[in-house]
């Protein structure tokens, strides 16, 4: 049988902030399974695109923009909705009704059981295909994470997982994000990644302000406690792991990198028995180039390492989950 030929990918960033002008952009710049398109925000000026893979691409206010100009969407566009999980349904909707079918959606995808159940409706309607954007679930640092814990579950009873995310804001920053949206988003999908997040899961709030938030998961038989606090000098992303009759970390996974200008200062790493092992990797882009792998050879429901909209559901419902319990 005739293998079935790739397509190239056509892509749309639909809001041009930080991630989608800076992170993802370039990524998709210099993989060749894909072409940038265009360019889908209300607000931003032509200015600020400047110097930006942006900067040449056809930049529309809305959608019925894009429509007049590339006529209907077909099978090899992609739409990366770079924007702030409150206005999916909408957007969605919108696309959906010119044809799109391709879509990359942000974390946390929902942050209330209605704006999920519309999404659920909107991809069944149009027989969307939807993959939520995740770094973490492609990284080696997960993947190591998880190996660790497997073989450490063999000898030892796991008693705790202790995630520490936190980093600095601006007020301008916490106007827009809360606690429960900006960190706690990734550290859920990483207990997910590493199979540790239950169909039923118990939250507890041990605590909660404007910038902070340290909620418990008993998920199996596992206490999984979450912190992050945004409004703290020192950049962290942290995950610890006990295990009964000891105090101190069996293994620490460091989660954070630093690189500017394409260099590292810092690499992810894991701590174990006395060793650390750096993790060399460009995580963003293994993301962008699995995904876009899928897309073009059509085997996203087939490859079951890829983080489809129906993979990612736990996640959705435990964040919607801690949201309920904050918002009582």
């Amino acid at each position: 049988m005739e293998k079935k030929k790739s397509k190239k990918i056509d892509i749309t960033i639909v809001g041009a902030g930080h991630y989608g002008r800076e992170l993802i952009t370039p990524l998709y710049k210099k993989n060749k399974r894909c072409s940038l398109k265009a360019v889908i925000s209300p607000t931003i000026e032509k200015e600020v695109l400047k110097g930006s893979e942006l900067e040449y691409l056809p930049l529309f206010r809305n959608i019925i923009e894009w429509r007049e100009t590339m006529g209907e969407s077909t099978i090899s566009d992609l739409f990366d909705l770079s924007v702030h999980p409150h206005l999916l349904p909408g957007l969605v909707e919108e696309l959906a009704a010119i044809g799109a079918k391709n879509f990359v959606f942000p974390k946390p995808v929902a942050r209330n059981g209605e704006d999920l159940k519309k999404l659920s409706a909107l991809k069944r309607q149009y027989g969307l295909c939807i993959v939520v954007a995740s770094q973490w679930h492609y990284s080696e640092v997960t993947t190591k994470l998880k190996e660790l814990i497997e073989k450490i579950s063999k000898e030892s009873v796991i008693t705790k997982i202790y995630f520490d995310w936190s980093q600095s804001m601006s007020r301008g920053q916490l106007n827009i994000y809360t606690p429960a949206s900006a960190l706690l988003p990734h550290m859920l999908q990483i207990i997910h990644s590493i199979g540790l997040l239950s169909p039923h899961v118990a939250v507890t709030l041990r605590s909660h302000s404007g910038h902070h938030l340290n909620v418990e998961l008993f998920s199996g038989r596992i206490i999984i406690e979450l912190f992050t606090n945004l409004q703290t000098p020192e950049k962290k992303r942290l995950v610890e792991i006990f295990v009964q009759g000891r105090e101190v970390p069996e293994v620490v996974g460091d989660f954070l990198g630093v690189f500017k200008d394409g260099q590292a200062f810092k690499y992810p790493a894991i701590f174990y028995k006395g060793g650390k092992e750096e993790i060399h990797e460009d995580n963003l882009a293994i993301m962008t180039d699995k995904i876009l792998q899928a897309f073009s050879d059509d085997t996203l429901e087939k490859d079951s390492s890829i983080l489809t909209f129906n993979r990612y559901m736990r996640v959705a419902q435990t964040q919607i989950q801690i949201e309920e319990a904050l918002h009582g």
